[in-house]
């Protein structure tokens, strides 16, 4: 279970990262049609900061799992070696975490101006999926 876990934090604080890179080029080059300059600033502070948190919770976690020398991985203590990785790496997986929903608001402004309509829907005769199925009976039937 604990590395089923490890596997999902690694994927979601790295792969969330790097989404957070990439939009933020997507945003910087859209700039003057979409968004704003200051905004993609923070932005690039933001995934930056993200970037580097989620490195030092990457390579504190490995110190942390080398060093353990307890029984269960999943109840540490100040007594068993790696404790102190394992709290530094734990505070920058928060801070990664705080950054990450920090990013997402920057968002808001801009979908302040999106508007969705409601699409339109348009039905086919009923006649022709009735043709299409007798038609095809037979072949329908054969396999």
């Amino acid at each position: 279970m604990f590395s089923i876990h490890m596997m999902g934090a690694s994927m979601a604080f790295g792969l969330g990262t790097v989404y957070q890179i990439l939009q933020t080029v997507i945003c910087i080059r859209i700039y003057p049609t979409v968004g704003s300059k200051h905004i993609n600033y923070y932005r690039i502070v933001i995934s930056g900061c993200c970037f580097i948190s989620s490195i030092i919770t990457l390579v504190f976690a490995g110190i942390s799992l080398l060093e353990f020398d307890g029984e269960d991985i999943t109840k540490w203590t100040p007594k068993y070696a790696g404790y102190k990785a394992h709290v530094i790496s734990a505070i920058a997986e928060w801070i990664t975490v705080t950054l990450t929903m920090g990013y997402i608001c920057t968002f808001t402004h801009e979908f302040r101006k999106v508007i969705v309509y409601e699409p339109e829907i348009e039905h086919t005769h009923e006649e022709s999926i009735h043709e299409y199925n007798t038609n095809n009976s037979d072949s329908i039937n054969r396999y």
